[in-house]
């Protein structure tokens, strides 16, 4: 009877003892604290990096020249088109909140490679063409060599990726040429030329405005895919008319003008971000 019931003693001790771990492992479960949701990437730091894209210009030139017999009228080439490609570098710094949205600021500079010339010899007085049939012609030229930008951007985080729009001044280095040149009588003793000191440099100052996406890679990588379109002032020149004989016409100057020259990129970047 003795062994009996300290059996059943026993029995209900180690029953008790295995539904109390039981419940004390059910309550560890329940009382766990959930998982804390994915971190949102950062992208407040500066940030530095390379970029290379291609380049495309739209202008409309136009070209004025004044001599003795009063003015000729004005050359229109119509809307020229030039290509090219662009590649340089960019820093900036990001500033993250509420908590998806971003602002920035950013400065860029890219060397430029593209060029556009147009040549005629349909020059008029009047809408009538001026001197014997090929005598004149005229040819005008011009060359980009940078484009440089400082853009405020701002954007919206998704995942990864941010998208955002930009725009801020700009400038442009750019090269400008003309040359007239007039045949003037068969025995070519009239022979004279107009033409700019080859090339004219000048630096113009305009507006950039775009947008782009760009991907964390890493926490310290970013890459980029953005369009950029820039607007410029035109520029004009001046230069003597000359003899090819030699001596030039005192006071009598030709004048170049080239007009509005926009100018879109399409550039892909990668930067490291501290």
């Amino acid at each position: 009877m003795r062994n009996k019931f300290i059996s059943s003693l026993t029995g209900a001790v180690f029953s008790f003892a295995a539904s109390g771990l039981a419940f004390a492992a059910d309550m560890a479960v329940k009382s766990a604290p959930p998982a804390p949701p994915p971190a949102v990437p950062s992208w407040t730091g500066f940030y530095i990096g390379i970029d290379a894209g291609g380049a495309w210009g739209l202008s409309d030139q136009k070209w004025q020249f004044t001599e003795p017999a009063g003015p000729l009228d004005p050359v229109d080439f119509g809307r020229s088109h030039q290509l090219g490609g662009v590649g340089g570098f960019l820093a900036g710094y990001n500033w993250q909140f509420s908590p998806a949205w971003v602002v920035g600021i950013e400065g860029d500079y890219n060397w430029a490679s593209s060029s556009n010339t147009n040549t005629t010899r349909n020059i008029t007085h009047g809408g009538v063409p001026v001197g014997l049939p090929g005598e004149f012609s005229l040819q005008m030229n011009q060359s980009l060599d940078w484009l440089a930008s400082v853009r405020g951007r701002i954007g919206y985080v998704w995942g990864s990726s941010l998208w955002y729009a930009t725009g801020g001044a700009a400038w442009e280095g750019v090269e400008y040429a003309g040359l007239f040149y007039d045949f003037g009588a068969p025995n070519g003793s009239l022979s004279a030329t107009a033409n700019t000191p080859n090339p004219i440099n000048k630096t113009n100052s305009g507006w950039v405005a775009g947008g782009g996406v760009e991907y964390m890679a890493t926490e310290h990588v970013l890459l980029r895919l953005e369009y950029l379109y820039y607007g410029f002032n035109g520029s004009t020149a001046t230069a003597p008319y000359c003899f090819v004989a030699g001596g030039c016409s005192p006071g009598l100057f030709s004048t170049y003008s080239w007009s509005n020259n926009n100018v879109q990129t399409v550039r892909a970047a990668l930067s490291y971000k501290f």
